[in-house]
């Protein structure tokens, strides 16, 4: 069968086979995993047999049109977060990779560079949640097999039509039907939230959150500044660090997930939700100068 190589290939190196049935408008030319089945195939002295490996992803198969840059964001990231108290399997790095750097790695040993950033050296496994940023997920895995062999998969298979790229311009195509129709089925239980005064409810705890931390803040500025004359010495805020580094409150977060639906917004709208959140966005930024 040959081996693969164990030295990362950059994923701009990839060879991309322009074919791609995606949904992507003319001319892009990100890398799918039929690209990456494609290079699995010339690695192991099968290149007219590519069609005959499959491949996984957090025990998905995937479509081979489904962009590597849309896998990684949504069914890898969402693998991790359910998978998060445990153990990521296969999150080991490769000899040579900065921690920061994220890699597909493909069954006995092909790797590929997804993105690369600072090695920070805070590559952490735990509390990863839908904030965490996509830099600070570990490797992406990617098993290949060949397909057949075991009998019929019993995996679940992810299509192109079961992802939304996040980052895909609007499709003018796309009617507001199917659009709500999706958001409907993903969101459609904050339903249950709004129609009880849910919205005032979470503004309500978003702004008591928010006003006591900022409260504590400037309560700590008393007395940080230490020293003499011109000796005066103005200590660190580990408060508003710590505020500053953390996630949106659940409050907040449950917001943004009210928005994805219309009736919703509208209820939104008729709380003041958008002038409220702007109030608490000014309080923020009005005491960040200041440290």
């Amino acid at each position: 069968r040959g081996s693969l190589s164990r030295n990362p290939v950059s994923l701009s190196s990839l060879k991309v086979s322009g074919s791609s049935g995606s949904g992507s408008t003319d001319g892009d030319t990100e890398p799918c995993v039929r690209d990456l089945r494609q290079q699995i195939a010339n690695d192991l002295q099968m290149s007219d047999s590519a069609e005959l490996l499959e491949l996984l992803v957090a025990n998905k198969i995937l479509d081979m049109d489904l962009k590597l840059r849309v896998v990684f964001q949504l069914v890898w990231k969402k693998h991790l977060m359910e998978n998060a108290t445990t153990t990521s399997s296969g999150s080991t790095l490769l000899p040579g990779m900065l921690s920061g750097q994220h890699v597909i790695s493909a069954g006995s040993g092909l790797s590929m560079v997804f993105s690369t950033i600072s090695d920070r050296g805070n590559n952490r496994r735990s509390n990863l949640n839908e904030n965490t940023p996509l830099s600070s997920l570990p490797p992406m895995i990617v098993t290949y097999r060949l397909a057949g062999v075991d009998g019929e998969a019993t995996e679940d298979k992810v299509e192109v039509s079961d992802l939304a790229d996040p980052e895909a311009p609007p499709d003018t195509d796309a009617s507001l039907a199917e659009y709500e129709e999706r958001m409907e089925k993903e969101y459609g239980i904050t339903r249950t939230v709004a129609d009880v005064r849910g919205v005032s409810v979470l503004l309500r705890s978003a702004e008591s959150h928010i006003h006591d931390v900022l409260r504590i803040i400037r309560r700590d500025d008393v007395g940080r500044m230490s020293g003499q004359g011109n000796d005066l010495v103005m200590k660190k805020d580990h408060m508003m660090d710590a505020f500053l580094k953390s996630p949106s409150c659940p409050a907040l977060v449950l917001l943004r997930h009210f928005t994805r639906l219309i009736m919703n917004r509208k209820k939104m709208v008729k709380a003041r939700a958008p002038t409220i959140i702007l109030r608490l966005l000014l309080d923020v930024l009005n005491l960040i100068p200041q440290h």
